[in-house]
């Protein structure tokens, strides 16, 4: 009834003024005595409880009603397992999707900060790599300053080839601390197996900023495939390579973008 642009019979009143048993009395031009307000409190409590509700299934309701694609029973049926206490049996999973976990990768296996050279001064900063399975990269982990709160200019890029398959542009606030702060494109970017990418950065900012060390040519990722039987772990790899792009002085000993971040 308030979801379905047709709207079904009820067998009860609907106004939204039936609020308080008074109001349904005076319109069923009932006598106001104590049991005609008993009898029709029920009523009013069940339209009450289903305008507090009804956010529920009215994006539902206003498409499987309208296309037939679901019979009314299925639509009462959906609204009592979100309204009721016993909820009744529905024909597909009710579980909640607890959704993919965010992985990192990290490619440094130390980060030097203090009194470090190392400034971004807008030039750009770039890494190539290789996956051995489709995964879907969600942002980078970058290094702010290294000495103090600051804030960043950031264009971030990941290319195939020269292919552009996702940009960002925008702020990056750092708090001076070594660790790495995510910063993620509008839109998870489909990377595939055994095919070379490019990560790319440019940063603009005067502060010195921490950088990585002892690089690793190829790091193993964990994952942990949460709603599949047993909880399945498998890994993925990567492999990194220097970039051309690289402008910068970043390369897979030492650099910058610590971080590679994505779903699996």
């Amino acid at each position: 009834h308030f979801a379905a642009e047709e709207k079904p019979h009820l067998p009860f009143p609907t106004e939204s003024r039936c609020g308080l048993p008074l109001h349904v009395c005076s319109r069923f031009q009932t006598v106001l005595q104590g049991t005609n307000q008993w009898r029709y409190r029920g009523r009013c409590d069940s339209i009450q409880f289903i305008v507090d509700r009804r956010i529920f299934v009215a994006g539902y309701g206003l498409y499987g009603s309208s296309t037939g694609q679901s019979r009314y029973n299925e639509i009462n049926n959906i609204f009592l397992h979100f309204a009721a206490e016993e909820k009744p049996h529905l024909p597909f999973p009710t579980e909640s999707r607890c959704g993919l976990p965010l992985h990192v990768c990290s490619r440094f296996q130390t980060v030097l900060q203090g009194t470090n050279q190392w400034r971004y001064r807008g030039r750009c900063d770039s890494i190539q790599f290789i996956v051995d399975r489709r995964i879907f990269v969600a942002g980078y982990g970058l290094y702010g300053s290294s000495t103090g709160q600051s804030r960043y200019n950031v264009r971030m890029e990941l290319k195939k080839g020269q292919e552009v398959l996702g940009s960002i542009q925008g702020p990056l606030y750092s708090s001076g601390f070594p660790e790495p702060q995510p910063l993620l494109f509008h839109h998870p970017i489909q990377i595939d197996a055994d095919i070379q990418y490019t990560a790319s950065v440019t940063m603009e900012g005067n502060q010195l900023s921490h950088f990585g060390q002892e690089g690793m040519s190829e790091v193993v990722v964990l994952v942990k495939n949460h709603g599949r039987k047993n909880d399945s772990e498998e890994y993925v790899n990567f492999f990194f390579t220097p970039s051309a792009d690289s402008k910068n002085g970043t390369g897979v000993q030492g650099g910058q973008i610590p971080q590679i971040l994505f779903y699996a």
